[in-house]
């Protein structure tokens, strides 16, 4: 009888870990379903093709450089800037 009364059980209240764990990750599975249920509904509801264009920005300077000496001829020098990608000019399909 002193094995018995020194051996005590745990009580058994309430779930154990394993349950306790299995409940949180289907939990956890049904908010995440929940949730891509209505991004996907969202998603279709007021869904219009939109035209997606990108905007090019071409700078172009002309400059007119005068030397020192007088003469009638002028040197003119030409730079061009563009921002954006630099694989060629942008067109919009039909």
């Amino acid at each position: 009888m002193a094995t018995a009364a020194t051996t005590r059980r745990r009580g058994t209240a309430g779930p154990d870990r394993v349950t306790v764990a299995l409940l949180t990750l289907a939990s956890f599975l049904a908010v995440l379903a929940l949730l891509a249920w209505q991004l996907r509904t969202s998603a279709t509801v007021g869904m219009s093709p939109s035209p997606v264009a990108r905007r090019v920005y071409q700078t172009t300077v002309v400059e007119t450089v005068v030397g020192p000496s007088q003469r009638s001829d002028s040197s003119v020098t030409q730079s061009v800037s563009s921002s954006g990608s630099s694989s060629g000019p942008a067109t919009r399909a039909s």
